[in-house]
């Protein structure tokens, strides 16, 4: 529930930095219809056009611009996807040391 919380927070964040003003229950319904466009059998690389479609059909039916939308829908994407990239890096480096130290990789 807290990982949901702080995801809904971080998409705020990044909307209120485009000029979007949405409260979190808003961003809840948004990014909800983006859970239900996975269910659908649209295979795309990294989720683009989808994840951006879902994201702006969600925010045109709260009166953001289609351009507007579909800018904020992108750019919630790239966030999300460095975020994902970095954590995937951050538990890479964990990993590794972690092997170290346990003696499974050899320190030669």
């Amino acid at each position: 529930l807290l990982a949901l919380l702080c995801s809904m927070l971080f998409s705020i964040i990044l909307l209120k930095g485009i000029n979007i003003e949405l409260n979190i229950f808003q961003v809840i319904f948004v990014s909800s219809i983006g859970v239900a466009f996975l269910i659908l059998p649209i295979k795309s690389i990294g989720g683009f056009g989808t994840t951006e479609g879902s994201w702006a059909i969600g925010l045109m039916l709260f009166g953001i611009t289609k351009q507007t939308a579909l800018q904020a829908g992108f750019v919630v994407h790239i966030f999300a996807l460095f975020n994902v990239i970095f954590l995937f890096l951050i538990g890479i480096i964990f990993n590794t040391i972690n092997n170290r130290k346990m003696g499974f990789i050899n320190k030669n």
